[in-house]
């Protein structure tokens, strides 16, 4: 499809592992008060620097885009849940301040990759508009 690129299908990835890291954040806020509650965090961003290595053939060749299967990045965000204990005395592990910190810088990674596939998107929009005449 003219629009499973690499940029494309990495950007989707990884817009839907913020998501999932926000959903996870969302959880261990609300878990805050919760005794005996471990923290859970998202990991992706090794994973996704991984992704971004050539795709190759059997030969050793670059594949060309148009065949790009949607797993392509051979890659998957990971829940992991942090068994340490805490602080606390009720065995919660959650820092508030630490969850607040994750949760915005989460959000501006989100905001910012949005914008560029956005970018992405409204300059395919101009190529064709220009072509029409």
């Amino acid at each position: 499809m003219l629009f499973d690129t690499k940029y494309t299908l990495t950007a989707e990835s990884s817009l839907d592992a913020l998501w999932m890291k926000t959903q996870v954040i969302s959880n261990n806020l609300a878990n805050v008060d919760t005794p005996g509650f471990k923290a859970s965090n998202v990991t992706f961003e090794q994973a996704l620097r991984n992704a971004n290595i050539e795709i190759q053939n059997k030969e050793g060749q670059p594949v060309g885009t148009g065949g790009i299967a949607r797993d392509v990045n051979g890659w998957q965000a990971r829940i992991t849940t942090d068994e340490t204990t805490g602080v606390r005395l009720d065995g919660n592990n959650v820092s508030l301040e630490r969850e607040q910190a994750e949760l915005w810088k989460t959000y501006a990674q989100y905001s910012y990759l949005l914008d560029r596939v956005g970018g992405h998107y409204r300059n395919i929009s101009t190529v064709i508009q220009n072509m029409r005449g």
